[in-house]
């Protein structure tokens, strides 16, 4: 497959009577592009605020983050399949876009007993996410962008399931909405990825864990996990070509999972590297939250089976999370090196208030090579903000000095398995 990255890079966007995308600067008519979301009879209140890279800004009750993608020609669309989407194969042809840019979705949390809530931040707890735009905590990559918070509150009799739906469908409609302004505008620059195969290199896979909340939610058609096409049930391990995973075959949020490090980091270098380092033949998409051994052995197996049919030499392997979730993975790089498909694991390291915990929940003698991107915590404190972009009426803690209690579960959590902060260690 082939497919041409055409990036609109965006460096600021400002609202105006037109939503319009011109040299880098987005417009939008905020009244239009929310006037579909405003007359869903299931959505309470929807507005825009916008949140630029060195403000004294900082984001609450974040629920997901995606670049704007549009394609251009054809009937396929980005991020396919999920809310009844078009399932037309992505991954091929020609993809507007938005770099420097994101939608980003403030909701509040809907049920605090249920997986992939609304919201991270559960007040009380140690998740208590939030970006800074500026000073020590801006250290994630959104701090680095242009982002269009759109903010949801669906209707309060909703359950977490339709509630969430709302939420996830006001994202892509405001994405495909803003991705469509660069239609018929020339682009700050075009990538072409062209995946043929090149003899005499090593054959590369990328293996990643999803979340499925199947288990929990006792609900084969849940939203509240990453959906492959639309689909989050408990299924074999999905395949899927480099390119697909660019065009957003993969997408939704498990609760700090987000949609955006999987079309911006690991696929995307990658493919960049194709034909040069290594042919990149596929993806994997692993289901996890099985809830038997076998089971997670069985699936483990099947991965392991798929990579030696396609004549994988290796393997980079992520994790979602921890906990169940990570056994999961560790589960799939065993089988992958028993089966002779050399393995490298990344992923963020365990951590406890003195910091003496092992690296990894658990250990294995086949898990031979690992990169660590940190335990995800920084030191803090991070500063008063001048202004707290949320739902609803924000509260003011929000507003002052916030210190994180703990490394893993800290508000300066990232779940960064894919190393995209700007977190760095010192050698001494």
């Amino acid at each position: 497959m082939r497919l041409e990255l055409a990036n609109y890079y965006t460096h600021e966007a400002r609202f105006g009577g037109q939503t319009i995308w011109r040299d880098g600067v987005l417009e939008i008519n905020e009244d239009e592009v929310l006037a579909s979301i405003r007359a869903n009879p299931l959505v309470e209140s929807a507005d825009i605020e916008i949140a630029r890279p060195g403000e004294s800004t900082r984001i609450v009750n974040v629920r997901d983050i995606i670049e704007p993608r549009v394609k251009v020609g054809g009937t396929a669309v980005a991020y396919p399949g999920i809310h009844g989407r078009p399932v037309g194969t992505v991954g091929d042809g020609r993809t507007n876009r938005m770099g420097g840019l994101t939608v980003l979705t403030c909701a509040v949390e809907h049920d605090r007993a249920d997986y992939g809530l609304i919201s991270s931040v559960q007040e009380g707890t140690a998740y208590g996410d939030f970006i800074d735009m500026s000073g020590p905590g801006a250290i994630s990559p959104f701090a680095s962008t242009v982002n269009i918070c759109v903010k949801v509150q669906p209707a309060s009799y909703l359950d977490s399931d339709p509630a969430n739906s709302v939420v996830q469908q006001a994202m892509l409609s405001v994405s495909d909405q803003l991705a469509a302004a660069t239609l018929g505008q020339e682009p700050t620059e075009v990538e072409v990825l062209d995946m043929e195969p090149k003899p005499g290199l090593p054959n590369i896979l990328y293996i990643h864990s999803i979340v499925s909340p199947e288990a929990t939610t006792n609900d084969p058609e849940s939203t509240l996990g990453t959906a492959v096409y639309g689909i989050t049930r408990l299924t074999q391990p999905w395949f899927l070509h480099p390119t697909e995973m660019l065009d957003g075959a993969a997408c939704g949020n498990f609760m700090r999972w987000l949609t955006w490090p999987l079309t911006n980091s690991i696929v995307l270098d990658m493919c960049r590297r194709h034909g040069k380092d290594f042919n990149f033949i596929g993806c994997i998409m692993v289901r996890t939250m099985w809830e038997e051994q076998r089971q997670k052995e069985l699936m483990a197996n099947r991965a392991a089976l798929m990579a030696t049919t396609l004549g994988a030499d290796g393997a980079i392997v992520t994790p979602t999370l921890r906990g169940q979730r990570f056994l999961d993975t560790i589960s799939v790089v065993e089988a992958c090196e028993r089966a002779g498909v050399k393995t490298v694991l990344i992923t963020e390291e365990e951590d406890d208030e003195d910091g003496t915990a092992p690296p990894l929940l658990v250990s294995s003698s086949d898990v031979v090579a690992v990169v660590s991107t940190g335990d995800g915590g920084a030191p803090g404190p991070f500063p008063a903000v001048s202004h707290v972009i949320g739902i609803g009426e924000v509260a003011q803690h929000w507003f002052q000095e916030q210190t994180p209690p703990h490394g893993r579960y800290g508000t300066s959590h990232l779940n960064d398995v894919t190393g995209f902060s700007t977190l760095s260690c010192v050698d001494y």
